[in-house]
């Protein structure tokens, strides 16, 4: 294997998935996350990667902290939980447009800046971040206090778009005392140039048995994603409208959005009223990019109004 660059500290690398069609875009960029010089600071920050460029790292966000893990949900935007051994960690989250911005003009974000921001009761802070197939984001998280700490995994509901549908964390799994450096994946390849699909069915864990009683050889195990909010044998993660029964999972325009629920624009996994003032807000778009072009065509036109109605159930 040939190396590619040298880099402080890597802790995470992952692609961009921005929808952006504009040149600026970022999509199926590499971004890497490691230490800025000093070592001895330990101040974490997440680069663009420009192979062939002399200076091929360029520091996009600072982070700050002991180790930064970050995630791209479907739209491109970026997902960080903070580590820096204090009381007030937080899971941070930069839009695809402030970090598609912040390469352009050279800037540096910071966590002040975040367009999102949950506090989070775990203690040590974050491992790792991932997303689901529906855009959901998962993070892996260290409670309690050293030496006894407990690995833990939650989970934010999100569909990659603003208003966030959660601000809260829901607890899905707590693992053993003294089990706390865990990293998440998903199994199932992932299409990046299809924004918002995944292939995924079991979680896949990677235990690294770190604490008090030593480092024991890593253990590898699955977690089903077995919630079936809608009953209709497709598990949530995987459910591209989970709340609304849909088998056969058809997504024509190939959203991320199952065709019975096209008008989602809310993300809460039906079409509602909840949806009306989103839909109505960017009607007449021709921007290619709303949440209301629900036939791929680039408007929001009568089109996607008469699809809409269609789905809608009150």
């Amino acid at each position: 294997m040939t190396p590619q660059f040298e880099f402080l500290g890597n802790w995470e690398m992952e692609w961009s998935t921005d929808p952006d069609s504009s040149p600026d875009s970022l999509r199926g960029k590499q971004l890497v996350a490691g230490l800025i010089p000093p070592v001895s600071s330990y101040n974490h920050g997440i680069f663009l990667y420009k192979p062939g460029d002399p200076s091929p790292l360029q520091l996009v966000i600072e982070v700050g902290g002991n180790s930064a893990s970050f995630a791209f949900d479907n739209m491109g935007n970026l997902w960080y939980a903070s580590y820096d051994f204090s009381t007030t960690n937080q899971i941070y989250m930069w839009t695809a447009g402030q970090i598609r911005d912040a390469v352009k003009n050279s800037n540096t974000l910071v966590t002040a800046v975040a367009a999102c921001t949950i506090s989070t009761p775990h203690h040590l802070g974050g491992n790792d971040v991932e997303r689901d197939a529906v855009g959901n984001m998962y993070f892996s998280l260290n409670n309690g206090d050293w030496p006894h700490t407990k690995g833990q995994v939650v989970r934010v509901r999100n569909n990659g778009s603003s208003p966030w549908p959660s601000t809260t964390t829901t607890l899905i799994e707590t693992l053993a005392d003294y089990d706390w450096t865990r990293s998440l994946a998903f199994d199932g390849p992932e299409d990046l140039a299809t924004h918002g699909v995944q292939e995924a069915s079991n979680r896949l864990y990677l235990d690294m048995d770190q604490g008090q009683k030593g480092v024991t050889m890593p253990t590898v195990v699955g977690s089903s994603a077995a919630g079936d909010a809608d009953e209709d044998g497709v598990p949530d993660a995987l459910d591209n409208c989970w709340q609304t029964q849909n088998l056969d999972q058809a997504d024509s325009d190939t959203d991320g959005f199952g065709d019975v629920c096209e008008g989602d624009c809310d993300g809460n996994g039906k079409v509602d009223d909840s949806d009306l003032p989103f839909f109505a807000q960017d009607f007449g778009s021709t921007s290619g990019s709303s949440n209301g072009d629900l036939d791929g065509d680039g408007d929001e036109d009568g089109s996607d109004l008469a699809q809409f109605a269609a789905n809608l159930n009150p």
